[in-house]
Formats: C-alpha cells, structure tokens, sequence
C-alpha cells in the first residue's frame, strides 16, 4: 500500500517505513487519518494551518536513518500539543515503532506533556554519560556507527524510562514487530 492512499495507521506506518525520505501522518484519537505529506531527507515542515491541527492528534513519521525518537521529536510533541509521537523505521530487515505519549490531565482528554527544557536539563547528565559510552564503544569496534546512529536515542529513552515517567508522566514504548 502506497502512503498516499493508506487511510488506517497501522497501515500508514507498514507504507512509510522504507522510504528514503521522512513522511508525517496526523491521526485523530479514533485512528482516523486527517492529513499526510512528505518532507524530505530528516524532517517535515508544517505550515500554520497544519500546526493548528496537531493538538490532541496523533503524529506518526518515520526516520529514513533508522532512529528513534529525537529530542527534537520530543520538543515539538510537546509544543504542539501531540496525544502521541511515533516513528517507525526498519532495521537488519524488521520493522521498528518508537512511540512517546504524555500522561492525560485528570478529568480531561488533554494531554500534559513536560516542559521539555527541564527534562533536557534533568536528564543531561545520564545523556553525556551515555555518549561516553557509546563513543568509546563505537571507537573500540563493539559496535558500528549505523548502530550507534540506530540505537543512541533509545537507549536514552529505555535508560531514563521510568524516571521520566514517575517525574514527568511520560510514556515510552519501542516495539519491534510486524507492523
């Protein structure tokens, strides 16, 4: 199935996790595809109108390097108000989603999401800690660059999981099925 025509999200996200370049799809809280548009190699632009869709929506991209969710992924789920953040990619042959949700406002639909700032700030020293890691990993063969550049993020995300979650309420989930 072609992303284009792909309406359902499970199928959106089996059509976009191959391409070469990043495509986004928006989704209502039933699954409902609202709108869906390219961008290029590492992001998609949104126009004011399109941002002013987001709240409460579910943003699913995919990361044509292999990543998983950023930082900058985080921060603009946050801005804009997202339900969810969600990225599928393929590595070694299989299909992979990373997904960041905020914990849901007390009698409310609305979704919280940390000041990212703060987590960035709480969270940087088990970051440059990790790095350390990974580069010295990296630079003595344990690993290859392409899983580096694949694994860092998520390993982050899984390192400081329930950190985030009981400070910030923030969910993190990696999933590595069929899609």
């Amino acid at each position: 199935m072609d992303w284009k025509t792909a309406v359902a999200r499970d199928d959106f996200e089996r059509a976009i996790a191959d391409l070469p370049f990043e495509v986004a799809g928006v989704f209502d809280a039933d699954g409902n595809r609202l709108f869906a548009k390219p961008g290029d190699a590492d992001q998609v632009g949104f126009t004011r109108s399109e941002l002013a869709r987001l709240p409460g929506t579910v943003l699913v991209h995919n990361h044509p390097n292999g990543s998983s969710l950023s930082y900058t992924d985080a921060v603009f789920a946050e801005k804009n108000g997202l339900a969810e953040i969600v990225a599928v990619v393929r590595f070694q042959g299989k299909p992979v989603r990373f997904s960041l949700r905020p914990s849901v406002a007390p009698d409310s639909k609305l979704t919280v999401w940390p000041p990212f700032s703060e987590l960035q700030f709480v969270c940087k020293p088990a970051i440059d800690r990790l790095d350390r890691q990974w580069r010295d990993a990296y630079l003595d063969g344990t690993f290859s660059l392409d899983y580096a550049e694949h694994w860092f993020m998520h390993e982050f995300w899984e390192g400081q999981r329930d950190r985030i979650h009981q400070r910030y309420g923030v969910f993190y989930e990696y999933l590595r099925e069929e899609l």
